[in-house]
């Protein structure tokens, strides 16, 4: 070949320019403006012009001759045909799927990424059918895109498939040359000219977007790509992306698409279970401003959700799908919620029944007059059950939704947060015209009346569904309120307010010849029950005055959970007991003296009904003669005496019940220590000092072979100990609790043990007698084993004196007991500065690293010490993923442990089917601080009592 001063090559011998061994791909670079195009600031006279003449040039591929060298035996050109005798080289390609754009004939593969590729997709080619992706590289941009998808039939053709690029008939029987060609020509060479490229083959690549982009990028990303599409005659988004582009535009993402990245504060999430919904979050829920109103986050999740569960309904015809296919699926969306449900069984014969009446307390627990507690069994079955079905419902809605339950009577109370017309959809597609036809407003309030309505049976055979025991679902909902600037409003104390409705759903009604199910085989059908279940006007039933979750919180098995465990008792039923340590529901109170505060809080009570001073001296001398605790009877001595001197306001609960408890001279200790400190730090600690030495000169609460006497911060650290105490946790550190096992544990005031903290604190802050503060520290640890603070303050007390090691072992206990992501933090990053200065700097390194992931509050000062070691040592630091498994490596406990965690999974399970549901609650919010789940979320907000 001779090459010509303009780069063509031109064969040797005028025979042989007529031969050129080119064989031609037709149409392969179609124009990329329409034929009508005129010239606009965006488009030259230039570019129409180039793009009309790609129609007289001819383009194709050729092998190599013994003039045209290769690397490779069997490597291909791809060239343009120049006049009758010349051709201009475009690109190399190999044999395995690669090409590379040249301007010559090349003996060496290109040191450098292919511009374009074939991507084989292992995981669906079978032996019959390769499939794979065409992966183009944009010159002088970064990263590859997937701009169509191929398939290689056992007939070695080729196809061309979910592209934006229209190839028409020429889209299949394709082989190898040809397709190498057609799509180097088409993806990367006509862009050279002006033409577009295809911005993804496949709509999963928007989540690619919204994950991995700032969201107004993202958006920006996908509304540019429409646009761009519309410039190109060839390109055509699939029907589906063409929607979400309508749908984002509906919901005015173009202005916020426009927001700087570092201007706004939201994010898209997934929850990865469940549903897997899209979730628009705020990232600083305490801002003072509002880049974007609350009605427009919510408007811009439902346009992405509406994308999404239509996306997964089309399945892998998600690209292909036309827009009329796309457009039924959008104007039935709301349908879809009850298409799919489960079957209802008939009511069982044990429904509607009551919890057993709940017995008396008893001052001592091994008494007879101790009930079992029943009433309860099923309940954790039952709530987890239901709000898994809920995290299941497919709706471009949130679905907002709390429930109490009292499965004992039949009846479940369901309080669900709807949308209003306002986000309602403002367009439906109407096949007749092939587009999206604008809403009017009373269409819009039909639709968000259907919303709700069609939601309410869901919920309802979800619950159905979940218990053969469900006997009635009160479903109420509640609308936005927006402020003028689309932000809602403060919500009410009360749900049953104006914008509350509530309707009773009987089960017999429901499943009566499963309407419910019928939305599309009988829709006639579904629509009666509809109307029966929802009628129009007023629809809130007399039994549900105060609002639904008034009409469960009223019933007897309720009202007894908020008793237990602080001022009711009950036996713990047996199948329950291991899994709390505990046999009576006192064996999980963390409240010093909540009997005697139940009890006053009752007496100011009663004082609301006496209408005299007598008739309160009465009600308190009736008291007195009722109970044996001397605590209980001088509390109502005093009482009685300060409303006879007139010192008393018996309207003020608050002080008739601090009246009846007496005070507490471990907090006024605080009290007066704190004041002290600033201006004279050593009466502070003295007046500590004294204090802490007349409770133990008393002896009070000093353990005995029979008794110990303990504090607890939280229901979860109570059931730590409890566990520790029967050797389910913790066995190895006797001082946790095993060593409690044979002894009774009665509580102590958490003042006092806030005292010994205290006086720890002050020592350390003045460096005087750090021995004695390492005594305190102890008897602070020895109070509250499963204190995590108490721990940590005696590793500080430890590290003044430079004892490192026994502070490594203090924290190495607190690792075992801590349960807060804060606490968590502080034990990791006080153990990285005890390993660092004990000689281990790798294991400080992972140290500080754990605390930094683990809390934002401790994160900057870890970090700051962390640079710090690593300038003095050479440290290696590791992803975030990595820190768990690298710390148990170096043998350092990972906290939260696992068995801590499953413990406290299994002790919601426990509580709730024991009727201990504050315990339940308490145990939820602790575990999801490490492992989130919508639906325990849910769970744990179920066991709350009261209104919203």
């Amino acid at each position: 070949m001779q090459i010509e001063p303009d780069g063509t090559y031109r064969p040797r011998g005028v025979f042989n320019q007529f031969l050129l061994p080119i064989r031609e791909v037709e149409n392969a670079v179609p124009p990329f403006v329409a034929e009508d195009a005129q010239p606009s600031d965006d488009l030259s006279a230039d570019d129409i012009a180039r793009s009309k003449d790609l129609a007289n040039r001819r383009f194709g591929w050729m092998q190599a001759g013994s003039d045209v060298p290769v690397p490779e035996k069997r490597g291909l050109y791809i060239v343009e045909r120049v006049g009758t005798g010349r051709l201009r080289v475009l690109a190399y390609m190999d044999r395995n799927g690669h090409a590379w754009a040249v301007d010559h004939f090349i003996v060496e593969t290109p040191d450098r990424a292919p511009d374009m590729r074939l991507i084989i997709l292992n995981e669906i080619t079978t032996p019959e059918c390769e499939r794979g992706l065409v992966g183009v590289r944009p010159a002088g941009g970064e990263g590859e895109v997937w701009v169509s998808r191929y398939r290689l039939d056992s007939d070695g053709l080729y196809s061309l498939y979910d592209s934006w690029f229209q190839f028409g008939d020429v889209a299949s029987g394709l082989g190898y040359a040809d397709l190498m060609t057609r799509c180097f020509c088409a993806f990367f060479y006509r862009a050279g000219l002006g033409g577009q490229i295809p911005p993804y083959c496949h709509v999963d690549a928007f989540d690619g977007y919204l994950l991995h982009q700032a969201l107004p990028l993202a958006l920006e990303s996908v509304l540019s790509d429409g646009a761009r599409a519309e410039s190109d005659p060839v390109l055509r988004p699939f029907p589906l992306s063409s929607a979400l582009c309508h749908w984002l535009i509906e919901a005015d993402a173009e202005s916020l698409s426009k927001i700087g990245p570092d201007d706004i504060a939201l994010r898209v999430m997934r929850t990865l279970k469940y549903a897997d919904p899209y979730l628009v979050v705020r990232t600083d829920e305490g801002g003072e401003g509002k880049r974007v109103s609350d009605r427009g986050l919510y408007a811009l999740e439902a346009a992405l959700n509406r994308y999404k569960i239509i996306r997964d309904l089309l399945g892998d015809d998600a690209e292909s799908a036309g827009a009329d296919a796309v457009g039924a699926l959008s104007n039935s969306l709301f349908d879809l919620i009850v298409r799919d449900l489960p079957d209802i069984a008939p009511l069982s014969r044990d429904a509607g029944q009551p919890a057993s009446p709940a017995s008396a307390p008893a001052a001592d627990p091994d008494t007879a007059n101790v009930a079992l507690i029943e009433g309860y069994e099923g309940e954790w079955e039952f709530r987890r059950g239901f709000a898994e079905r809920l995290e299941q419902l497919r709706a471009a809605y949130r679905v907002m939704v709390e429930f109490r339950v009292d499965l004992a009577s039949g009846i479940v109370a369901v309080v669900s947060h709807v949308p209003d017309e306002s986000l309602m959809p403002k367009s439906a597609w109407s096949p007749s015209s092939s587009s999206w036809v604008e809403l009017d407003p009373a269409t819009r309030a039909v639709l968000a009346a259907r919303y709700w309505k069609v939601l309410g049976v869901a919920v309802a055979a979800c619950a159905f569904a979940q218990s053969d025991r469900i006997e009635r679902v009160l479903y109420q909902v509640r609308f936005p309120s927006w402020d003028e600037d689309g932000n809602l409003a403060e919500a009410s104390d009360s749900v049953a307010d104006d914008g509350a409705r509530v309707a009773t759903i009987s089960r017999e009604v429901f499943a009566d010849q499963g309407a419910y199910r019928s939305i599309d085989s009988d829709p006639a059908s579904f629509a009666r029950l509809l109307s029966s279940l929802f009628p129009d006007g007023e629809s809130e039933s007399d039994a549900c005055v105060g609002g639904a979750f008034s009409a469960v919180d009223s019933l007897e098995g309720p009202a007894r959970t908020s008793r237990l465990p602080e001022s009711e008792d009950g036996e713990i039923p047996p199948a329950h007991r291991e899994a709390l340590g505990a046999r009576y529901a006192s064996d999980m109170r963390i409240l010093y003296q909540s009997v005697q505060r139940s009890r006053a809080e009752g007496l100011a009570e009663s004082f609301g009904a006496a209408r005299s001073v007598s008739e309160a001296v009465q009600a308190a001398q009736e008291l007195r003669d009722s109970v044996l605790d001397p605590i209980d009877r001088d509390g109502c001595t005093r009482v009685m005496e300060l409303l006879v001197r007139g010192e008393l306001d018996r309207s003020d609960k608050n002080a008739v019940v601090n009246a009846y408890l007496g005070e507490d001279p471990y907090a006024q200790a605080l009290v007066r220590a704190r004041s002290l400190f600033e201006t004279d730090p050593d009466a502070a600690l003295e007046s500590l000092r004294a204090t802490i030495d007349a409770a133990e000169l008393s002896g009070k609460y000093a353990d005995t072979l029979e008794v110990v006497h303990r504090v607890f911060d939280s229901y979860a650290a109570r059931l730590v100990y409890n566990l520790a105490r029967t050797g389910a946790l913790n066995a190895a550190n006797p001082t946790l609790g095993i060593q409690d096992a044979d002894r009774r544990v009665e509580l102590a005031p958490s003042s006092l043990h806030l005292c010994y903290i205290e006086a720890e604190r002050l020592m350390e802050r003045s460096f005087s007698d750090n021995e004695r503060a390492i005594e305190y520290g102890r008897r602070a640890c020895e109070l509250a084993p499963s204190s995590s603070v108490a721990h940590r303050q005696l590793a500080r007390s430890c590290m003044l004196v430079g004892d490192l090691e026994n502070a490594r072992a203090a924290l190495w206990r607190a690792l075992r007991v801590s349960v807060s992501s804060t606490d968590v933090a502080l034990c990791y990053y006080q153990l990285a500065y005890v390993l660092w200065k004990q000689g281990h700097p790798q294991e400080a390194a992972l140290c500080y690293l754990k605390s930094a992931s683990m809390s934002a509050v401790a994160a900057p000062q870890s970090m700051a010490e962390l640079r710090e070691l690593a300038d003095e040592s050479d440290v290696e630091l590791c992803p975030r993923s990595e820190i768990d498994d690298r710390l148990r490596e170096a043998g350092i406990v990972v906290a939260p442990t696992d068995e801590v965690m499953d413990a406290l999974l299994a002790g919601a399970q426990a509580a709730a089917d024991s009727g201990l549901h504050e315990c339940a609650r308490d145990f939820l919010a602790t575990s999801m601080q490490h492992r989130p789940d919508d639906a325990l979320f849910n769970v744990a907000r179920s066991f709350k009592r009261g209104s919203l």
